[in-house]
């Protein structure tokens, strides 16, 4: 569509998608950000509520601009960046200071001549909440970026081969736009709902730095063991659990019985994760379970590894004159979508039976190097895993098998057909 049709016509057809996509689990987080935003006002109307709103959603669609306009400019390489170990791990220890913003250590605040400006300007305006806004609108596009990954790969595929940045830029402009208008609406709705700022207030504040303390635990996950992840998720529920009063049983002090019933239940939670985590296992939902992580690791042999381009196309070759279709899978360790395809897809045995008939391809682009590198610009990898598939011919087959997240049952189907 974005080949042959009107610029026009795709702003309005992406935004309608960014409307659609707002409803998928991973717009959700960006609820308690914003509500943490809309909370920390003393005085919160329908007009502050809906600035304060727009702000956070154009943040985020600015940042999906750039994105397109760098893939114009850059290529593919531009995506796959943004997936390292450093930019991920920065990216969380963003989120941890924002944490520690709810919980009182410091404020986020501007320059002072640019507060001097603000506050000329409009003296009603809080000193820097702006920029914090912003600055977590920016941050919201990585927990969104699972869900809209079918229509980014799409558009950036697009404009990293033609080069016309600044049509990718629109077009994935108009997307973030849709996928926050539903934002400022809650917003909006939110900021005339609030009561009157008070004690409680307090305590919400600390419950959402606990949720962002959540995020940037979700997010590093993806390049830490197993195991300390699950240790970190329990330090947050049993930490969090105490602070919010889950053994505080003073009566000036304590929580209604539900809610103080909830931190106990979240207390124990974490104490449960504890045990499994010294346990060495990492699953967050089957803590104390057997330790299936070395049961998941699918073993070397399983594929072959390819490392430069004439290594792949060697492959690609002996399998077309073996008459075996090919899968090729580029992998990275610290890649939290990558062992989900692991734990859930491959490791199944009768995907595993199906395999067998194929040529296996891995690359592993944890560590880059210049032959890895125009491996991705080559396929236009914008991140991992993607997986390419070649039937028996040699030709290349037009599917994905994450466009409907990781599935079993997807991904088994595909490989019955090319068999």
């Amino acid at each position: 569509m974005i080949t042959h049709s009107h610029i026009l016509l795709n702003m309005i057809s992406f935004f309608g998608a960014g409307i659609l996509l707002a409803f998928t689990p991973c717009v959700l987080p960006m609820i308690p950000i914003l509500s943490a935003i809309l909370m920390g006002e003393e005085k919160i109307g329908k007009m502050r509520a809906f600035k304060l709103s727009l702000t956070f959603v154009l943040s985020m669609a600015f940042t999906y601009a750039g994105a397109g306009l760098l893939a114009g400019y850059f290529g593919s390489t531009v995506q796959t960046t943004l997936q390292t170990p450093a930019v991920i791990v920065g990216f969380s220890l963003v989120f941890v200071l924002m944490a520690l913003s709810m919980f009182g250590l410091f404020n986020l605040s501007l320059p002072r001549f640019l507060q001097n400006y603000l506050q000329a300007s409009s003296n009603r305006q809080k000193r820097g909440s702006y920029l914090g806004v912003a600055i977590m609108g920016f941050l919201s596009t990585l927990i969104a970026s699972p869900c809209v990954t079918a229509p980014l790969v799409s558009v950036l595929t697009y404009i990293s081969q033609t080069g016309e940045a600044l049509f990718g830029g629109l077009i994935l402009f108009s997307l973030a736009l849709g996928m926050g208008l539903p934002l400022v609406l809650f917003g909006i709705g939110q900021g005339s709902l609030l009561p009157k700022a008070g004690r409680w207030m307090n305590q919400i504040k600390l419950l959402f730095g606990f949720m962002m303390l959540g995020l940037a635990i979700w997010m590093i996950s993806r390049v830490l063991p197993a195991s300390l992840t699950l240790f970190l998720w329990a330090s947050l529920f049993i930490i969090a659990a105490i602070t919010l009063g889950a053994i505080e049983f003073h009566p000036k002090k304590r929580l209604p019985p539900v809610l103080q019933g909830t931190c106990m239940l979240v207390l124990i939670y974490g104490c449960l994760l504890l045990i499994g985590a010294v346990k060495g296992n990492g699953q967050l939902l089957h803590p104390l379970g057997n330790n299936t992580v070395s049961q998941i690791i699918i073993p070397e042999k399983l594929f072959t590894p390819a490392s430069s381009l004439a290594e792949l196309e060697k492959l690609l070759a002996e399998a077309k004159k073996n008459k075996k279709p090919v899968m090729i899978e580029f992998y990275a360790s610290w890649c939290g979508t990558c062992r989900e395809f692991d734990e859930q897809v491959l490791s199944d045995p009768s995907v595993q039976t199906h395999l067998q008939d194929f040529s296996r391809i891995r690359v592993d682009i944890s560590e880059k190097n210049e032959a890895l590198m125009n491996l991705i610009v080559h396929y236009q990898v914008f991140g991992t895993p993607t997986i390419i598939f070649y039937n028996r011919d040699g030709n290349r087959i037009d599917t994905d098998p994450f466009n409907n997240g990781v599935s079993k049952e997807v991904f088994d189907e595909i490989l019955v057909k090319l068999i």
